[in-house]
């Protein structure tokens, strides 16, 4: 069984899927070719920072042990 996460981590990948089928040949080439060239941390989705992110917007007042 998986976890809330987990699934969480399932479906961002499913959008991420989807609107990668829906660009044309020529868009998925250039990004393609462009990713050595973007600067570290572009392009790359740490999925449990935006959920933590958004986590902390919506519940100022929580108080993280890694904060």
């Amino acid at each position: 069984m998986k976890t809330d996460f987990e699934k969480y981590c399932d479906d961002c990948m499913d959008v991420l899927r989807t609107y990668t089928e829906s660009l044309n040949k020529t868009s998925v080439s250039k990004i393609w070719k462009s990713i050595e060239d973007s600067p570290a941390g572009e392009g790359k989705i740490w999925l449990e920072d935006v959920l933590d992110n958004n986590y902390k917007e919506r519940n100022p007042d929580t108080n993280f042990i890694y904060d």
